[in-house]
């Protein structure tokens, strides 16, 4: 499969040196080779992760929230009681 960093680059609007085009195909080739190898991994019935157990969820509580004063006091800029970004 081949991956064309200068056109990447382009759509992207990056200006890439010769040597970063060639330092991007070295790195995009070896995730490639990673990638290609994926299917080869063994996965579903039969597979352990050390443990049998399955995520545990904690129960949704509902707690008092907090004071959106005392939160909105540490805001640089608020504006009609929210941040402003």
């Amino acid at each position: 499969m081949g991956f064309d960093v200068l056109r990447v680059g382009e759509l992207a609007k990056f200006v890439l040196t010769a040597e970063e085009v060639k330092s991007f195909n070295h790195h995009i080739n070896e995730m490639m080779k990673m990638i290609e190898i994926l299917p080869e991994i063994p996965s579903g019935e039969g597979i352990s992760f050390g443990t049998k157990k399955l995520s545990e969820l904690r129960d949704d509580i509902p707690e008092k929230s907090l004071d959106v004063s005392k939160v909105l006091e540490n805001a640089p800029t608020t504006k009609a009681g929210f941040f402003v970004v």
